[in-house]
Parts: structure tokens; C-alpha cells; sequence
């Protein structure tokens, strides 16, 4: 589609947990099915799979173990978030909005049973603490 200056510039990101399955589908759902009437209101770029690695493995890090949803920033990304952020940078650079900026960021996650029984004890074992658990529901959100 073509870019135009002065309209709301959005940004859609989905899985940047793999095992966050719901983000991708929704933001493909989004595409398919939604976003035909917003076309002519705003900018819109779509990234449904940020972490095509950890998607395709249904896991919540990359394979070095690196979590993306913590590496968007320029001193310590991962490959596909670095990707994301030149690429993101150079919309802006083009001039795609005046304004200087992303009008708005929906970031597609969800917690699932792994949340409880892998991630958590892994990030406290990584920090070298116990973990004794807790609840954590299942669900969709926005970030």
C-alpha cells in the first residue's frame, strides 16, 4: 500500500514468544480478514512472527537462548529484533511520518501453562533464585 504523510502510523508485532502461537494466527487474522477498512486511515506494518525460530519450535527464547521480547534495544538485540528495528527506523527515515513517530504499538502476547511450569523456573534458576510458584492465568493480551 501507499504511504501517507500525516496519517496514524501503527505497528501490529506477534510472536515475539514462539510459544505464543495466538499473537501470530491474530495478527495473520488481522491481515486477512480486518484490516481492509483502516487501509485508507493509516499506516500499517504487520510483523505476525517475529521469532520464526522460536515459532517453529514452540519455544519462548531463540535458540541461543536469547529472550527478543527483552532485546529491542540496540546494545543488546537478537537478529530478528534488530531486523525489526532497522526496519522500523528506516520507515521513519523516509519521511513516512512528519510527526516523527509510531502513532501506536500492539504487541500480540499470551500466557500459557508453560508460563508456570518452564518459564518461570527458568528465569529463576537463571537469576540462581528458588522458585515455589504461583498462578498465572491463561489468556490473550496487548502489550
Amino acid at each position: 500500500k501507499d504511504w501517507k504523510d500525516g496519517q496514524p502510523c501503527i505497528l501490529v508485532t506477534g510472536g515475539v514468544h514462539g510459544y505464543e502461537t495466538s499473537g501470530v494466527q491474530g495478527a495473520i487474522l488481522f491481515l486477512k480478514e480486518f484490516s481492509a477498512p483502516y487501509l485508507d486511515k493509516i499506516n500499517l506494518v504487520v510483523a505476525p512472527c517475529v521469532s520464526p525460530w522460536a515459532y517453529e519450535h514452540i519455544q519462548r527464547w531463540q535458540a541461543d537462548l536469547q529472550d527478543p521480547n527483552r532485546s529491542f534495544n540496540p546494545d543488546r538485540s537478537t537478529p530478528e529484533s534488530q531486523a525489526l528495528m532497522d526496519y522500523l527506523q528506516q520507515k521513519l527515515l523516509l519521511g513516512v511520518d512528519s510527526s516523527g513517530g509510531w502513532t501506536c504499538h500492539l504487541d500480540l502476547h499470551e500466557t500459557t501453562n508453560t508460563d508456570e511450569t518452564e518459564f518461570m523456573p527458568a528465569k529463576h534458576a537463571k537469576a540462581g533464585l528458588a522458585y515455589s510458584g504461583e498462578t498465572i492465568p491463561d489468556g490473550f493480551y496487548l502489550v
